[in-house]
């Protein structure tokens, strides 16, 4: 009874450590970033904290309005992806949250955020409606697939800010729970066997 304990204790400890070794957090103001940088810095320095190759695109570094002091990562007007920044990854997340700014009002949802699939197909797609010149913060919650590309937008309409990202897999609901009973039976019969 007590190895059934102690196998419960540690897959319960195992379980809880998951969350924290697996998630990325950027605050983009952490002293490798300067205002104007673009989206090859920004790929560099989310490299440098997420697991694989991050590739950013449509942002540029930022300060003022809404964040004040802080940089963070602002949408900028391009050819090819107005409005939007765009995050491809080598190591896929199934959870996003971050801080959100909002400059002009649209008639829909303010803040839409994108996840995809390694070939590109929609995963998940979530709309906040923010209100314009506030800061919300904003979670996907578990996405319902490992994404490999995450998008912020304003539907390409009006730029937006994001700020402490954090992006990063996170357990099932009850995986901890699985793990526990996992353990606990096989301990069971680990000492069925040796009676």
């Amino acid at each position: 009874m007590r190895r059934c304990i102690f196998c419960a204790l540690l897959g319960l400890l195992v379980a809880g450590s998951t969350y924290a070794d697996d998630t990325s957090f950027f605050t983009f103001d952490d002293g490798l970033l300067a205002e104007g940088d673009s989206d090859l810095a920004v790929s560099v320095y989310m490299t440098l904290r997420h697991p694989g190759i991050v590739v950013a695109n449509g942002a540029i570094v930022h300060s003022g309005d809404g964040f004040g002091d802080d940089l963070y990562l602002w949408t900028r007007s391009q050819l090819l992806n107005p409005g939007n920044i765009l995050i491809l990854l080598t190591s896929p997340v199934n959870y996003v949250s971050f801080d959100g700014y909002v400059f002009d009002a649209t008639s829909n949802a303010d803040f839409t955020f994108t996840a995809y699939s390694l070939d590109a197909q929609i995963i998940h797609q979530q709309s906040w409606n923010a209100g314009v010149g506030s800061i919300g913060t904003y979670s996907t919650g578990m996405l319902p697939e490992m994404a490999y590309g995450l998008s912020f937008s304003d539907s390409g309409k009006h730029d937006i800010g994001i700020d402490n990202l954090r992006i990063g897999v996170v357990p099932a609901p009850g995986a901890g729970l699985l793990v526990v009973l996992g353990t606990a039976l096989a301990g069971g019969l680990r000492r069925r066997q040796t009676l």
